[in-house]
């Protein structure tokens, strides 16, 4: 369920236009981690792109969000979806998340990933990995939130790959997408199950 936010109370000193390039400079000095978030389109071929908006929401129930700009490719396919992995990107992984940053048609290619339950996309050494229902989504502004329930998820003991300043902060290592896409690979993650409960949400939420 998609809701709109049509009016947004007025600012004071609200960002001008001819201020935007200096608010996004501003804004990027906030240090965040760097996500490729996946899912499959209509055609159930594999989507995905980098993000740095990825937020934990609620503990109880499980839910987390993200956020697309609704002038992205990708609107469509993310919106007809139903479900979606946050990829959380380990510090070897700055080559990936610039794979995904690229408007390349196939994105995946090259790329290590497994099918999790849903189907979508589990990249191969991610820090860590949630697997999501959507529950509700939000238009805002030049954005659209999306909120999911967590329904599955897996951790590792490495290093976060960093966005700070516009730029990609981590180490390239000895990470390497494979030569070919595995739907499979050996070192798939096992992830640990979340009983998720709707409760109502995508209806009661409040901004």
């Amino acid at each position: 369920m998609t809701q709109t936010i049509e009016t947004l109370r007025a600012v004071p000193g609200r960002v001008a236009v001819s201020d935007q390039g200096a608010y996004k400079q501003t804004l990027a000095k906030f240090p965040t981690g760097v996500a490729v978030v996946t899912a499959l389109n209509r055609s159930g071929e594999p989507i995905g792109l980098t993000v740095n908006s990825f937020v934990s929401i609620s503990l109880e129930p499980a839910i987390v969000s993200w956020s697309l700009r609704l002038k992205s490719s990708l609107y469509e396919h993310f919106v007809e979806a139903g479900s979606f992995v946050v990829n959380i990107l380990a510090a070897d992984q700055s080559e990936l998340a610039t794979q995904f940053a690229t408007r390349s048609e196939d994105r995946f290619e090259g790329v290590c990933w497994s099918s999790g339950a849903c189907g979508n996309p589990l990249l191969t050494g991610a820090v860590a990995i949630f697997e999501c229902e959507e529950v509700s989504s939000l238009v805002v502004g030049d954005h659209i939130v999306f909120f999911g329930g967590v329904v599955g998820f897996s951790g590792a003991d490495c290093e976060l790959l960093v966005m700070h300043s516009g730029k990609v902060i981590g180490n390239k290592g000895n990470h390497k997408p494979a030569e070919e896409v595995s739907t499979k690979p050996a070192a798939a993650p096992e992830l640990q199950a979340v009983r998720f409960v709707e409760r109502g949400i995508g209806c009661s939420l409040i901004f």
